[in-house]
């Protein structure tokens, strides 16, 4: 009983850190320089509310330099690329802070309803998705939000265009005018122009930071009109035409495959459903499951079935356009 309770308190422990860590280490980490340079121009000594800060400020920067020193480097670069794609203002310490949270909320959750540490410990594990499903939830909904105003993006350059004016006037003019996210990305190519860049690379980087096959083709047609010249309006008229061919296939698809996508939201939702109800009706038969050695095999057997049921459903209703 005492190494239950230790294990739970130092799970609550480390889960206020992480929030800690997570909340004040952007705040602290925008405040760190302007302490250094004020540092030289106070009199006094530091009171006691500046050293609770400085120990906050070295508790912080403690924590970073973990996290890069084993974090390993791959993984720590594809988390900063998602990031980037999801417009995340968050750092990469502040996600491994996440993903402890997550874990330690799920392995509590599991733990105070089997009361089995080992079944908690491994269950816990789903807690280290939620970041990332967030993440890449926010960059498919930011690609979504793309592509719906890309073909008003089209025409808006072409007419620019006609009009007598520039590609880098058009642009600025998207920059300015469009909504979000288009205003944003465009933006960050005219900085990257700026900053001395080079217009086609500052173009590709854009087709990195979106993943969007309708960009490529827009992008690809701005870059050979740079590189050998063209009637670039009139080729933008054609790309925002095939672009809303696009769209309205794509809504037709998805029409005729809604039926089974709802399919594989049923297949996946509803054991845990079933278990819940008969877990809170008679928990004493359902507790077999993850008490007992054989019961434990029949779940761990389950899972692996459910996840290739719902695996094997996404793909046969996801098209490749």
């Amino acid at each position: 009983m005492f190494i239950i309770t230790l294990i739970i308190f130092l799970s609550v422990t480390i889960l206020v850190v992480s929030i800690s860590v997570a909340v004040r280490s952007q705040e602290i980490s925008a405040r760190k320089d302007v302490q250094e340079r004020l540092k030289y121009i106070g009199q006094n000594r530091p009171s006691e509310a500046q050293k609770e800060k400085n120990f906050l400020v070295q508790a912080v920067d403690g924590y970073q330099s973990l996290v890069n020193k084993y974090l390993p480097k791959d993984y720590s670069d594809k988390l900063e690329k998602l990031l980037d794609k999801a417009d995340l203002d968050i750092s990469v310490t502040e996600i491994v802070a996440l993903h402890i949270m997550g874990y330690l909320i799920i392995a509590t959750i599991f733990f105070i309803l089997t009361k089995v540490i080992i079944i908690s410990l491994l269950f816990g594990g789903i807690g280290l998705c939620f970041p990332l499903l967030f993440i890449r939830m926010k960059i498919k909904k930011r690609n979504k939000q793309f592509n719906d105003l890309l073909v008003d993006t089209s025409t808006l350059i072409a007419n620019i265009l006609k009009a007598g004016f520039g590609l880098r006037q058009a642009l600025q003019v998207i920059a300015e005018e469009m909504a979000s996210p288009v205003r944003e990305e465009f933006s960050k190519v005219l900085q990257e122009v700026q900053y001395g860049l080079g217009l086609e690379e500052a173009l590709t980087n854009l087709t990195k930071r979106v993943d969007s096959k309708d960009l490529d083709l827009l992008v690809t047609a701005i870059l050979i009109q740079l590189e050998i010249g063209g009637n670039l309006s009139e080729i933008l008229e054609k790309i925002a035409e095939t672009i809303r061919d696009r769209i309205k296939i794509i809504g037709e698809v998805n029409a005729l495959t809604a039926q089974g996508k709802m399919s594989g939201i049923m297949v996946g939702a509803l054991p845990w459903l079933i278990a819940l109800f008969v877990y809170f009706f008679n928990p004493d038969y359902i507790s077999l499951l993850w008490t007992t050695f054989p019961g434990m095999v029949i779940l761990g057997c389950a899972l692996v079935l459910l996840a290739i049921g719902a695996g094997t459903i996404s793909i046969l209703v996801k098209i490749e356009f």
